[in-house]
């Protein structure tokens, strides 16, 4: 049987599977639009495309922006924040 990572492990994997990148900056990028207040469709896109949010991802942060709370983003957002500096 395979071991599931526990807390932080598991947050990472969770993002990871549900965003399809391996980036732990990447994830942080995704987690803010989350968490924000509004989101801007003239943003950066945080898959890292050099393209604005409304040219990219706009539409899939719109949807998951419905199935994760602002404060669920934001804690994840700070537990992951050590991983996004050096992973």
């Amino acid at each position: 049987m395979e071991q599931l990572p526990h807390g932080v492990g598991r947050i990472r994997m969770y993002y990871r599977e549900m965003l399809g990148v391996e980036d732990d900056r990447v994830i942080a990028g995704f987690l803010s639009c989350f968490a924000a207040r509004q989101v801007k469709g003239h943003w950066d896109c945080p898959c890292g495309s050099g393209r604005r949010l409304r040219d990219c991802h706009l539409k899939m942060v719109l949807d998951l922006r419905t199935r994760i709370s602002a404060v669920d983003a934001q804690n994840s957002l700070r537990n992951l924040a050590p991983l996004g500096k050096s992973g």
